[in-house]
Order: structure tokens, then C-alpha cells, then sequence
């Protein structure tokens, strides 16, 4: 259960830092939706790129392998390639020290 927390507790501080790294004056498009086999905004096709990040909850973690300054740089660079979607794992099973 405390791995579950941890774990949780990780992921939102990724979204924390992820958001905050979001302009203030940004507008934000109207909700994506599916139309047939294509996303849209208001009727328009919409198109994204994302990747999987899934050691960026690792890398949030208040932890001994938890590494914030790296996690920000990551960040920081997949949304200078244009990166504006991540699907992030929000638990796993941590492995033994050997």
C-alpha cells in the first residue's frame, strides 16, 4: 500500500511540474473528440504527438532513484520536439535491490 502511495503521490507531482511548464497565456482548444476513425476540434481533424513516459513517475518520486532535475529536463525538451501528450505509468511493482 505505501508503494501505491508513493507511487500516486509521484505521478501527480510529474503533473504538477508538467503543467506548470505550460505558458499562463496559452489558450487551450475546445475537447477532442472522436468522429469516426479521427480525432477532431470543433470539426476540424486534430493531430497530436505523444510518447510513453513511463519512468517519469521514477524519475518524480521523493526517492533515492527519484531524479527531479532530470525529470525537468526531459520535460523540457519533449515540448521543444513538439511533444504535448505522455502517458505515464501511475504504478508498478519496484524492483529488488540487489
Amino acid at each position: 500500500m505505501r508503494k501505491r502511495i508513493i507511487y500516486f503521490t509521484a505521478v501527480l507531482g510529474l503533473l504538477t511540474v508538467f503543467y506548470s511548464c505550460q505558458t499562463k497565456t496559452e489558450t487551450h482548444p475546445a475537447f477532442v473528440k472522436v468522429t469516426g476513425t479521427h480525432f477532431t476540434v470543433d470539426d476540424s481533424s486534430y493531430y497530436f504527438v505523444g510518447t510513453n513516459f513511463w519512468y517519469g513517475a521514477y524519475l518524480g518520486a521523493d526517492t533515492a532513484y527519484g531524479n527531479r532535475a532530470r525529470l525537468i529536463r526531459e520535460l523540457d525538451r519533449l515540448q521543444k520536439l513538439g511533444v504535448k501528450n505522455l502517458r505515464v505509468v501511475a504504478a508498478s511493482e519496484e524492483s529488488a535491490v540487489a
